[in-house]
């Protein structure tokens, strides 16, 4: 195998960061200066940005433009607007924490997708875990790097693993990591050794 079809099958990163320490007043979430890149597949950048309070409307812009695509009903879409994961009130709850996540396209700004997160402390023995509360994505973008940014996330923090909630839609997208089911809609990912 020649040296750049190692490279074209690696899912390489390139992180980049203006700050990577924990926010000040109890080290809840990460600096909201933080910004990674990726290289993804198509030697295009993913720029990935700590999501907070100001991009509430981001992600409700981005998901109900998901919605209104998969149904023709707009009264049902509104309906199910108010009981999804990415509702007002869980935006405004995940998205100060500051263990939110956006990608952006680098070249045009689109927003790709992003995933909600908090740290759960204590959880089945363990000291820290990052709960992945919801992951979207738009189609055509790579989901795998996106979860990866989860994975090593939680890593760099010394986090002891990643639970992902709901993940049915994108458990397929896991394959570079090891997975535990915990129960019918939880996954659990190891992060260290334990």
């Amino acid at each position: 195998m020649s040296e750049q079809q190692k490279q074209s099958k690696s899912q390489e990163f390139l992180y980049t960061s203006k700050s990577c320490r924990p926010t000040p007043g109890g080290g809840q979430g990460l600096d909201k200066e933080l910004e990674f890149k990726a290289i993804i597949k198509h030697k295009r950048y993913m720029v990935i940005k700590t999501l907070c309070e100001k991009d509430v409307d981001l992600v409700l812009s981005f998901e109900k433009e998901k919605l209104k695509n998969t149904t023709d009903n707009p009264v049902q879409a509104e309906l199910d607007s108010w009981s999804a994961p990415w509702r007002k009130e869980s935006l405004e709850h995940y998205l100060p924490l500051g263990w939110s996540f956006g990608f952006f396209d680098s070249v045009t700004n689109d927003f790709l997708g992003y995933f909600l997160a908090q740290p759960l402390l204590f959880y089945r023995g363990l000291t820290q875990n990052l709960w992945v509360e919801h992951f979207s994505y738009s189609e055509g973008s790579s989901a795998e790097e996106m979860l990866d940014v989860a994975y090593r996330t939680a890593r760099s923090k010394h986090f002891q693993s990643v639970l992902f909630y709901n993940c049915d839609s994108y458990s397929d997208h896991l394959g570079f990591v090891k997975t535990e089911k915990l129960s019918e809609n939880t996954l659990l990912v190891k992060t260290t050794k334990h």
